[in-house]
């Protein structure tokens, strides 16, 4: 994982393109622990639903099958935007 993401990185950086990763949890609504370390380990801002809502809200998922429903798009998005607002671009690298 890690030298995945520190290829994504160091790619990012070369072209001068901000990076912000986005935790996609699965149905089961865990957190990613590898992925939070790395975020913290290299100071890259990480949105997690998870760590926003430690209690998965209803209607996300279509049953079990791992895809997001149009409210979970919705809701990922809106998590994102709303990083975005507050931390605004400048918080990007």
């Amino acid at each position: 994982t890690d030298a995945l993401l520190e290829r994504l990185r160091a790619t990012a950086a070369a072209a001068g393109v901000p990076l912000l990763l986005v935790h996609v949890p699965f149905f089961d609504w865990r957190p990613f622990r590898p992925l939070r370390d790395y975020c913290d380990r290299h100071a890259v801002p990480l949105v997690d639903p998870v760590a926003t809502d430690p209690v998965q809200p209803a209607g996300l998922y279509f049953g079990r099958d791992l895809h997001f429903t149009a409210a979970g798009h919705q809701h990922l998005a809106r998590l994102v935007v709303d990083w975005i607002e507050r931390e605004g671009p400048r918080s990007l690298r």
